[in-house]
């Protein structure tokens, strides 16, 4: 099996997650463009290729890449599922901002 060189940057970046580096043990970390590039095998990296790396990262590992400009951060999906959630009736209580689209359907 063939496998694109999408998916062997995903499992490079997990792998790196997995690494000590840091003084820490493990966890989330960033690394910056040409980084990203050299780990996908290439002096520079399109944004579709970034694209298929965020999307292997997702399904496969339940990993996230946040594209910060300059940077790439890579972390579990699960650190977010744990942040609290401002709804959109919070927000409109709390800011006394009324939403413009009244099909606006939210989860508490």
């Amino acid at each position: 099996m063939n496998r694109t060189p999408h998916e062997i940057a995903a499992d490079a970046l997990v792998k790196l997650y997995e690494a000590e580096f840091g003084s820490k043990p493990n966890g989330r970390y960033r690394v910056d463009r040409p980084t990203l590039a050299t780990v996908y095998g290439r002096k520079n990296i399109e944004q579709r290729s970034i694209d298929q790396i965020a999307l292997w990262l997702s399904e496969k590992y339940d990993f996230m890449l946040i594209d910060l400009h300059d940077e790439f951060a890579i972390i579990k999906q699960s650190i977010f599922r744990r942040y609290r959630k401002a709804t959109n009736r919070f927000v409109e209580d709390y800011l006394g901002i009324q939403a413009d689209d009244e099909d606006c359907n939210d989860e508490e």
